[in-house]
């Protein structure tokens, strides 16, 4: 073994002296290959793909609003029906169609189209044409569908380019049926997303169908051409499109392409760039002097080989495990370097089948390894065709290559022998170990994989109660979890009244909402949750004359237990509640900063009534209504209704909306429930009141 060892480094060293000068223009070259031009060719890839993300979620916010828009709110046919009537029916039929227009700044105009009429209605142009006059021709096919669909881009007199989403509304007591059409200007969307994304004019974006035609365009005389003319350009430009190609002519164009299955559209980019020389002189020379440090530290190396007295199996070993770890944690890349590899350590893969155990512990100062050795020579391994070789990562953890034969071999060891080896390890670093495990894999060149996949299983440390975790089951769990907003509400408001028992209450179901969901957030995403939970909380009760201790982020990165994070938040919430107990024994400012706040902010919501508001606090309802008819000194429908008639005298006083209208933005079900509340409350009713207000401005 040490004569063929020796062999091979004098063959090593021979070959890099005789080709040092050539393998410099060589590492050159494959270096601007590899590196430069791959990176840009993957910047404009993630680029393509972000443009193409933009597109679809400007797109779906717009869709999910009218869809809504059609199931629950429709109320065209209605307007439609009656606009003859009353030349007020005719202008809220218009007004709701703009109020659409209003809701998202890439709607250019809305359409309806009644079928029983025949007629287009056009938000834009406040006025309707019969359907064999309509101006927009591309979307009149389309308003037959009984289903959601859409109209890919096209142009409305020449000077817009539109993308219309069509959808059928609900019928609701008529047979008549209204479709409507929501008209995106992808025109202006294809403005702002280029500058939000790239901020570069030079750069190109072509979005075109499965046939091969544009779609969307900087120039609109491309529109409806062959999108294979624009790559021809750059292919006639740049045949090879390799380093030296580009370098000869000074500047290049790069392009990058990604199909979009939400809009059925590919999105393509072509992106100018060029060479700085000085740089790549740089570049070349560190090169050669890294190849120049590797042939001297490969001659230290023969040198010490040759006369250390140090065993030659140790330094072999030594070598061959940091081989290992290069591997697993990616500075290894590439079958033509981890083949050979593989071959000079033929005991580690003997077999077809790989998997990978990682061994985690939360300590830091830790020394893992040896303890790991000594208990995989202590416990036997299943019986059959299996071998495993543990390699060092860190102090604190420890990756463990399994070569096998089948599955059933593996499987066998992750059902008996990992416990016992947990077991082990849990007896000397109590509550602290973690075990993931990977997926197979049948080439050594996917260790690489493999370790990626354990370690973004280490990554759900809090959120995964089993210390061994498989990674197809982490896959089939590993889900976002929203931050509970909700939850954050009612947690304070029952902060600002004094409400302890509530404040515990909604402090666990926070905590069992981002532990028990159905998903899986990292260790990261549930500290940044207690951070911002604590932040709106400490944001809240600023004015308030309180001092507040929270966990610095040293007591946050320590943490690897969910008892821990849930001492400090209770504890955190508990001193709150205290220290506003003991600033504010009477309940006074802070019921006026927070229930009556409350009942103003949202008095013209439909589903307002005292029950929301004894849910919201999660207090019991009469002592509710109790407190309030103390602080204002009215019943809580009185002061309700109070704050209602005054807004909607405001509104007689300033607009000139009809009352059934001001009825309804004050919160009102019923027009002439309003004008009775408001007589019997002002003494006149709401059109007298506005007459008297126009005679007194007009004196």
């Amino acid at each position: 073994m040490e004569k063929r060892i020796r062999k091979y480094f004098i063959i090593l060293i021979a070959g890099l002296l005789l080709v040092i000068l050539i393998s410099g223009i060589i590492l050159f070259n494959n270096t601007m290959q590899k590196v430069y031009i791959r990176q840009m060719e993957q910047t404009n890839k993630n680029l393509v793909q972000q443009i193409s993300s933009s597109f679809e979620l400007v797109i779906k916010q717009i869709s999910d609003q009218v869809n809504k828009l059609a199931i629950y709110e429709s109320d065209f046919e209605s307007l439609v029906q009656k606009r003859k009537l009353k030349i007020t029916n005719s202008i809220k039929l218009y007004d709701e169609l703009k109020q659409i227009v209003m809701g998202n700044q890439y709607i250019h105009s809305v359409y309806l189209y009644s079928e029983d009429e025949g007629v287009f209605f056009d938000s834009k142009r406040g006025n309707c044409f019969r359907k064999e006059k309509f101006f927009d021709r591309a979307v009149i096919d389309a308003v037959t569908s009984k289903y959601l669909t859409t109209v890919p881009p096209h142009k409305v007199n020449n000077d817009v380019l539109i993308y219309s989403v069509i959808v059928p509304l609900k019928s609701v007591g008529t047979k008549a049926r209204c479709v409507l059409s929501v008209n995106i200007d992808v025109g202006q969307l294809y403005k702002d997303v280029m500058k939000s994304n790239t901020g570069d004019k030079e750069i190109n974006l072509y979005v075109y169908d499965e046939n091969n035609k544009i779609l969307i365009s900087r120039d609109y005389n491309n529109l409806n051409k062959s999108i294979m003319k624009k790559q021809k350009e750059i292919d006639n430009a740049f045949p090879s499109r390799s380093f030296w190609s580009v370098l000869n002519k000074k500047v290049g164009v790069m392009d990058a392409v990604t199909y979009s299955s939400s809009l059925k559209s590919y999105f393509y980019v072509q992106v100018p760039f060029s060479f700085n020389f000085s740089k790549m002189f740089n570049n070349y020379f560190l090169l050669v002097i890294i190849l120049l440090l590797f042939v001297t530290a490969v001659i230290i190396a023969y040198i010490i080989l040759c006369f250390t007295t140090k065993p030659i199996k140790e330094v072999l070993t030594d070598y061959n495990d940091k081989l290992m770890k290069d591997m697993l944690t990616g500075s290894c890349h590439g079958k033509d370097k981890l083949l050979p590899m593989a071959s000079n350590m033929e005991k580690f893969f003997k077999y077809n089948n790989y998997s990978l155990l990682l061994i985690d512990v939360n300590d830091n100062q830790l020394e893992i390894y040896k303890t790991v050795s000594l208990i995989l020579e202590e416990l036997s391994a299943p019986a059959g065709n299996l071998v495993m070789k543990p390699i060092s990562i860190f102090s604190n953890r420890v990756a463990i290559i399994v070569n096998y034969n089948n599955n059933s071999v593996m499987e066998q060891l992750t059902d008996n022998y990992l416990r016992q080896f947990y077991q082990k390890l849990n007896e000397k670093y109590y509550q602290q170990v973690y075990i993931a495990v990977s997926s197979g894999k049948t080439d050594p060149a996917l260790l690489s994989i493999a370790y990626m996949e354990c370690d973004e299983i280490q990554q759900y440390k809090l959120s995964i109660t089993d210390h061994i975790i498989n990674y197809r089951w982490f896959q089939e769990r590993k889900s976002p979890i929203i931050y509970p907003v909700e939850l954050e509400k009612q947690l304070i408001n029952n902060l600002l009244v004094k409400n302890t028992e509530g404040c515990i209450f909604y402090t666990e179901k926070f905590l069992k909402h981002i532990f028990e969901e159905g998903g899986l957030l990292t260790d990261i995403q549930i500290k940044n949750y207690i951070y911002q939970l604590q932040n709106e909380i400490l944001t809240r009760i600023s004015s308030l004359p309180i001092s507040i201790k929270t966990s610095g982020s040293s007591d946050m990165k320590n943490i690897h237990s969910r008892s821990q994070i849930h001492d400090i938040l209770l504890n955190f919430i508990q001193s709150i509640c205290s220290e506003i107990a003991k600033k504010n024994p009477n309940n006074e400012s802070i019921i006026n900063e927070a229930i009556i706040e409350y009942i103003d902010s949202n008095l013209t919501e439909n589903d307002f009534n005292l029950n929301s508001i004894s849910y919201q606090f999660n207090m019991n309802r009469n002592y509710l209504a109790k407190l309030i008819k103390e602080e204002t000194s009215y019943s809580f429908n009185d002061y309700v209704n109070m704050k209602k008639i005054s807004l909607a005298k405001e509104l007689l006083s300033t607009t000139m909306l009809t009352v059934e209208e001001i009825s309804h933005r004050t919160g009102f079900s019923y027009a002439h429930y309003f004008i009775k509340v408001f007589k019997n409350m002002e003494g006149i009713t709401p059109g007298q009141f506005r007459e008297m207000q126009i005679n007194n401005n007009n004196a």
